[in-house]
């Protein structure tokens, strides 16, 4: 694997895992905005894209999707040490 594609799925991993870690709350497109933002790309691997993560976490129990009168939002339900 290239450095630069390396460097820009451990960017966009860590903006979800620095979500986790400071918010309550988010919605899937404020993540969307701060990977862009920073230039990353909707994967944090080869065939793992943004969305595959955050059901890992939910599968865990770190994260759970709640509906609203919008689009919905993930809430954090535990804290975790992001190694998912």
């Amino acid at each position: 694997m290239e450095e630069t594609t390396k460097n820009l799925y451990l960017l966009s991993k860590g903006v979800v895992q620095a979500f986790i870690k400071q918010k309550k709350q988010f919605t899937y497109e404020e993540i969307k905005q701060e990977i862009l933002k920073r230039k990353g790309i909707m994967r944090v691997g080869t065939c793992v894209t943004i969305l595959d993560y955050l059901k890992k976490f939910e599968k865990n129990e770190v994260l759970r999707f709640e509906l609203d009168d919008k689009d919905g939002h993930y809430r954090v339900l535990k804290e975790s040490n992001c190694e998912s």
